[in-house]
């Protein structure tokens, strides 16, 4: 008789987490509740009722289900991370908080508990810890480590796997770059200790207009040209980053295709008496910031005249900072940055002023 008992229950707990599977919630949910009517401290079923409640939107009835969860089974590391994810989308990151560092004290340490804590960190303007826990979740996928600030290393056959987590972290407003050589089997992730950041509501471009600029009526500015051309441009212009450039591609092919990945930008500048591209730069954008990724310029003065007409057009278009990345080797560019007003910000400060400008974006 106990023999049937458990066969009944385990085949009904099954079926709903096959419906569940195929996104059938409803089904999902009559089933855990068949088991809990034979079974009322089925654990497990309670904690997937909970889930499948959350995806029917019942988000007291989900949040219930998980508290008693986490009541009566304080060991279930699976309950105290499902009420993390609901209680931070909702907002409630304090709670969410704690409950992933409940989970990740008391079960495995997983690539979901490190990136759903980095978040909660991060939106909570604890920006360090934030940026630790997303190195901890890559390092966690990809163990292969290097020393310094290399947080991860990847193979080729696994850069789809990457591009999500990737994404979801410039969303955040941090800044990754990616590192190989031709031939490598693997590729690394720094983040950079500082960054070149302009605020677009001091620049004060009508003194900067006005003051030697006026060679820029020679050229025309667009917006989101052509991004391969222009990608082939800064490869033609960087031979030595060549290969660099190209793990940038597959980075800003992720980038649009799910809601946690930022959106692209490509700046290009053109001259008006031949209609010849003599400068362009391409990033992406996050709210009311641009964070620019590479670039190129045929000539010193194209390069200028682009970095004054993006300020200008970034500020036009409501972006609060222009973020320029590494600190540049390259003097020129360091020339017109400093010309229009940059300043090398730490990453944590530079964060705050992210998270400051996309409140209610």
């Amino acid at each position: 008789m106990n023999y049937f008992f458990e066969e009944t229950t385990g085949s009904l707990f099954n079926l709903g987490n096959e419906f569940y599977t195929l996104e059938k919630f409803g089904e999902a949910r009559k089933q855990y509740e068949k088991v809990l009517n034979i079974k009322a401290d089925h654990f497990s079923a309670i904690n997937n009722l909970a889930c499948a409640l959350d995806e029917e939107d019942d988000i007291e009835g989900a949040l219930d289900k998980l508290s008693l969860v986490t009541r009566e089974c304080p060991n279930s590391y699976m309950g105290f991370h499902n009420r993390a994810c609901i209680n931070q989308n909702q907002g409630s990151y304090d709670s969410a908080l704690r409950d992933y560092n409940t989970s990740l004290a008391l079960g495995p340490l997983t690539v979901e508990g490190f990136m759903g804590r980095a978040w909660s960190y991060n939106q909570m303007g604890m920006f360090l810890y934030a940026l630790w826990d997303y190195s901890r979740a890559l390092k966690l996928k990809y163990p292969d480590l290097g020393p310094g600030e290399v947080v991860s290393l990847f193979t080729w056959d696994e850069i789809e796997d990457i591009k999500k987590a990737c994404c979801r972290i410039l969303n955040s407003g941090f800044y990754l770059a990616l590192r190989g050589k031709a031939g490598d089997k693997l590729i690394t992730m720094p983040f950079p200790r500082d960054r070149i950041v302009l605020s677009l509501n001091e620049v004060h471009l009508g003194r900067v207009y006005g003051e030697h600029m006026g060679f820029l009526d020679s050229y025309e500015l667009r917006i989101n040209t052509d991004f391969d051309t222009i990608f082939d441009r800064a490869l033609h212009h960087r031979e030595n980053d060549r290969y660099e450039l190209k793990l940038l591609r597959y980075l800003f092919s992720a980038m649009g295709q799910n809601t946690d990945s930022p959106e692209v930008l490509t700046i290009a500048l053109y001259n008006k008496d031949d209609g010849q591209l003599a400068a362009a730069e391409f990033g992406f954008k996050v709210g009311k910031v641009f964070s620019s990724y590479s670039g190129f310029y045929e000539f010193p003065e194209a390069g200028l005249a682009l970095s004054v007409l993006i300020s200008r057009f970034l500020e036009e278009d409501g972006f609060v900072y222009w973020d320029l990345g590494f600190p540049s080797k390259l003097k020129q560019w360091d020339a017109n940055r400093k010309f229009l007003g940059a300043e090398q910000l730490s990453t944590e400060v530079y964060l705050s002023l992210f998270n400051t400008a996309n409140q209610g974006s």
